[in-house]
Protein backbone atom coordinates (compact mmCIF):
# COMPACT_ATOMS: atom_id res chain seq x y z
CA UNK A 1 0.00 0.00 0.00
CA UNK A 2 0.86 3.85 -0.52
CA UNK A 3 0.07 6.44 1.06
CA UNK A 4 0.46 9.70 0.73
CA UNK A 5 -0.25 12.25 3.92
CA UNK A 6 -0.05 15.88 3.69
CA UNK A 7 0.18 17.92 6.77
CA UNK A 8 -0.77 21.20 5.54
CA UNK A 9 1.62 24.07 6.90
CA UNK A 10 4.00 20.93 7.98
CA UNK A 11 5.03 18.74 5.49
CA UNK A 12 3.76 15.74 3.05
CA UNK A 13 5.17 12.10 3.18
CA UNK A 14 4.73 9.25 0.78
CA UNK A 15 4.92 5.67 2.57
CA UNK A 16 5.63 2.20 1.42
CA UNK A 17 3.67 -0.37 3.81
CA UNK A 18 4.43 -3.98 3.04
CA UNK A 19 1.76 -6.74 4.02
CA UNK A 20 1.55 -7.35 7.57
CA UNK A 21 3.87 -10.23 8.62
CA UNK A 22 1.18 -11.99 10.67
CA UNK A 23 -2.61 -11.74 8.93
CA UNK A 24 -4.49 -14.13 11.98
CA UNK A 25 -5.89 -11.82 14.76
CA UNK A 26 -2.82 -9.97 16.50
CA UNK A 27 -2.43 -8.27 19.01
CA UNK A 28 0.87 -6.22 17.34
CA UNK A 29 0.82 -4.78 13.76
CA UNK A 30 3.93 -5.22 12.25
CA UNK A 31 5.15 -4.35 8.73
CA UNK A 32 7.93 -3.13 7.05
CA UNK A 33 7.96 0.48 6.32
CA UNK A 34 9.15 3.02 3.91
CA UNK A 35 8.52 6.67 4.37
CA UNK A 36 10.48 9.62 2.58
CA UNK A 37 9.66 13.57 2.46
CA UNK A 38 8.01 14.51 -0.56
CA UNK A 39 8.05 18.66 -1.57
CA UNK A 40 4.27 18.98 -2.86
CA UNK A 41 1.31 16.74 -2.30
CA UNK A 42 -0.16 17.89 -5.58
CA UNK A 43 2.79 17.37 -7.33
CA UNK A 44 3.47 13.39 -5.65
CA UNK A 45 -0.50 12.91 -6.33
CA UNK A 46 -0.11 13.62 -10.05
CA UNK A 47 3.18 11.99 -10.19
CA UNK A 48 1.47 8.18 -8.81
CA UNK A 49 -1.64 9.11 -10.89
CA UNK A 50 1.13 9.03 -14.00
CA UNK A 51 2.45 5.70 -12.82
CA UNK A 52 -0.52 3.61 -12.62
CA UNK A 53 -1.58 4.43 -9.02
CA UNK A 54 -5.54 4.84 -8.47
CA UNK A 55 -6.36 6.92 -4.91
CA UNK A 56 -8.32 4.05 -2.98
CA UNK A 57 -9.43 6.31 0.23
CA UNK A 58 -9.00 9.66 1.58
CA UNK A 59 -10.02 10.71 5.16
CA UNK A 60 -9.03 13.47 7.57
CA UNK A 61 -8.01 13.34 11.48
CA UNK A 62 -6.33 15.40 13.89
CA UNK A 63 -3.02 13.61 15.46
CA UNK A 64 -1.22 14.60 18.65
CA UNK A 65 2.14 13.45 18.90
CA UNK A 66 3.74 12.59 22.12
CA UNK A 67 7.33 11.50 22.06
CA UNK A 68 8.75 8.88 25.29
CA UNK A 69 12.07 7.32 25.82
CA UNK A 70 11.04 3.84 24.08
CA UNK A 71 7.68 4.91 22.81
CA UNK A 72 5.97 6.75 20.38
CA UNK A 73 2.53 7.84 21.07
CA UNK A 74 0.06 8.75 18.75
CA UNK A 75 -3.43 10.75 19.73
CA UNK A 76 -5.85 10.58 16.73
CA UNK A 77 -9.11 11.96 16.52
CA UNK A 78 -11.22 10.80 13.72
CA UNK A 79 -13.94 12.42 11.39
CA UNK A 80 -16.71 11.13 13.39
CA UNK A 81 -15.17 12.62 17.05
CA UNK A 82 -13.72 9.00 17.85
CA UNK A 83 -10.14 9.28 19.27
CA UNK A 84 -7.69 6.92 19.01
CA UNK A 85 -3.99 5.86 20.46
CA UNK A 86 -1.41 4.48 18.95
CA UNK A 87 1.70 3.17 20.51
CA UNK A 88 4.29 2.44 18.25
CA UNK A 89 7.81 0.50 19.55
CA UNK A 90 9.25 -2.22 20.44
CA UNK A 91 6.53 -4.78 22.48
CA UNK A 92 7.87 -4.40 26.26
CA UNK A 93 7.62 -0.68 25.60
CA UNK A 94 4.15 -0.69 24.43
CA UNK A 95 3.71 -2.96 27.34
CA UNK A 96 4.88 -1.03 29.78
CA UNK A 97 3.34 1.93 28.21
CA UNK A 98 0.28 0.78 28.28
CA UNK A 99 0.42 -0.80 32.17
CA UNK A 100 1.56 2.69 32.69
CA UNK A 101 -1.38 4.52 31.05
CA UNK A 102 -3.67 1.72 32.66
CA UNK A 103 -5.21 0.80 29.03
CA UNK A 104 -6.95 -2.79 28.53
CA UNK A 105 -5.80 -5.18 26.09
CA UNK A 106 -9.34 -6.03 25.79
CA UNK A 107 -10.17 -2.40 24.03
CA UNK A 108 -7.07 -3.35 21.55
CA UNK A 109 -7.11 -3.30 18.02
CA UNK A 110 -5.02 -3.33 15.48
CA UNK A 111 -8.07 -2.68 12.82
CA UNK A 112 -6.75 -0.07 10.00
CA UNK A 113 -8.45 3.60 9.80
CA UNK A 114 -9.94 2.53 6.18
CA UNK A 115 -11.60 -0.40 8.08
CA UNK A 116 -12.64 1.59 11.02
CA UNK A 117 -14.00 4.64 9.02
CA UNK A 118 -15.76 1.80 6.87
CA UNK A 119 -17.72 1.18 9.64
CA UNK A 120 -17.97 4.94 10.59
CA UNK A 121 -19.25 5.54 7.57
CA UNK A 122 -21.42 2.47 6.63
CA UNK A 123 -20.14 1.50 3.59
CA UNK A 124 -17.34 0.11 1.53
CA UNK A 125 -14.24 2.31 0.72
CA UNK A 126 -14.90 3.51 -2.46
CA UNK A 127 -11.65 5.34 -4.76
CA UNK A 128 -11.72 8.93 -3.60
CA UNK A 129 -9.69 11.47 -4.80
CA UNK A 130 -7.73 13.61 -2.01
CA UNK A 131 -7.15 17.20 -1.64
CA UNK A 132 -4.86 18.03 -4.07
CA UNK A 133 -4.78 21.90 -2.99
Amino acid sequence: MLRLRDWPGHSTFLTYKAPYKDKKKHTYKERLEYEFSVGDAASAYHFLKAMGFVAYFAYKKKREHWKGTMVNVELDTLEDGSTWMEIEGARPAIQECARALELSWDRATTEGYIRTIERIRGKKARPKKPNTR
